[in-house]
């Protein structure tokens, strides 16, 4: 009887650590919902979720509703969110404020350079002190690492809100075009601002990302908060992804996909025009764009984002069926809820019927002879019984 109850003590140890250290990186384009999901993940209590209300039909399906509900009741804890352009923005700020200017002025040409500046400008020694703490974390002193801290979760947001608002004024809706190109300079040179190649510079960022949440760990372990949860938004390099995985090992990617009339729509409720998406989707996802002149080539396609590799290598998919109209996130909100549940306690629920025939499938293409693109598929009927592999 000691070496079973010695046995389950040493197994609750395991599912106590994947409870109090999760990291979800989200992927996806622009307007398919990464930031909604990263909002609903940030929830302070799990009562804020729009959970979609129990089917009075028992099924199946509703018994592991029902299971979820009543475990997240009891175990949720909300999410710290890193943003990809936040990381994005601290290292552009480590440059001279007038070369940063500059720059952005040359990317966006309608710009209001002066507001920027005058934006930017307060406190801009305060970037580099906290880059210089991330960077010597190890010996950092507990009010260096607070504050740090504090800047990268308060200050840093409030700024580049600022920033996207400045650079959103003109038609062209420019935040996402001059972030882009900042992130393709830190990976293409580890400098922001530079085009010159430096292959040193192409895993910068998921490096800060590291660094960001061993800075956020500390801070709750100097605050005593027992749980560390958090979710990036959003990785759109599948290098980032490899890099971030092979390092952290409670490291989920979740793809959020929607269809394209609703992100579009989306997008346009945003305010960007027909042109401005079009350049987002040459930017995102440059095998839908039937001109190739518009995509980037050589080294400037390797730093540059790949978000259908990214998906491809996303171990979770989740699809956001709320329209823009409607804002109905309860089914978002549900599949999300249930994902989080299994990272803290895996085996909690059985897989659904849809993924049980996607597990099927991945098997069956393994039979397949060809080396280059293996594929398999399962029929099934309306009550997903299987009829052939």
């Amino acid at each position: 009887m000691a070496d079973d109850e010695n046995i389950a003590a040493g197994l609750s140890q395991i599912f106590n650590h994947r409870e109090s250290f999760i990291v979800i990186a989200l992927t996806g384009r622009t307007g398919s919902g990464c930031s909604k999901v990263a909002e609903i993940l940030a929830s302070p209590s799990f009562e804020n979720i729009d959970f979609p209300g129990l089917a009075t039909q028992i099924t199946h399906e509703t018994r592991k509703d029902r299971i979820i509900l009543n475990w997240l009741r009891e175990h949720w804890h909300p999410f710290q969110t890193i943003q990809v352009g936040h990381m994005i923005l601290l290292h552009a700020m480590s440059r001279p404020l007038d070369d940063l200017v500059g720059f952005v002025g040359t990317v966006a040409s309608g710009a209001d350079l002066t507001k920027l500046e005058e934006v930017l400008s307060p406190d801009y020694a305060s970037h580099a002190e906290v880059l210089n703490t991330m960077t010597h974390l190890r010996g950092a002193k507990d009010e260096a690492v607070i504050f740090a801290a504090d800047h990268v979760k308060n200050t840093l947001p409030k700024l580049s809100s600022a920033v996207k608002e400045v650079l959103n004024m003109g038609a062209d809706k420019a935040y996402t075009k001059v972030f882009q190109a900042l992130g393709n300079n830190v990976r293409r040179s580890g400098n922001a601002l530079s085009e010159v190649v430096d292959p040193n510079g192409l895993l910068l960022l998921p490096s800060a990302i590291t660094q960001v949440i061993k800075l956020f760990r500390l801070q709750n372990r100097l605050q005593r908060a027992q749980h560390n949860y958090f979710a990036i938004d959003a990785l759109r390099h599948p290098l980032e992804i490899r890099y971030l995985r092979e390092r952290i090992s409670p490291f989920y990617t979740v793809a959020v996909s929607t269809d394209s009339t609703s992100r579009r729509t989306r997008l346009v409720d945003l305010g960007y025009g027909k042109q401005a998406i079009d350049e987002l989707d040459a930017k995102e996802y440059p095998s839908e764009v039937k001109d190739s002149r518009k995509t980037a080539i050589g080294y400037s396609a390797f730093v540059s984002q790949d978000i259908q590799s990214c998906l491809a290598s996303s171990s979770i998919y989740i699809r956001n069926s709320g329209t823009p109209e409607e804002k109905d996130f309860r089914e978002l909100g549900r599949q999300l809820c249930r994902y989080v549940a299994l990272m803290q306690h895996p085996g909690l629920v059985t897989p659904t019927a849809v993924e049980r025939c996607m597990h099927a499938a991945f098997a069956a293409k393994l039979n397949s002879g060809c080396i280059s693109r293996q594929v398999g598929a399962v029929v099934t009927d309306s009550s997903y019984s299987i009829k052939a592999v």
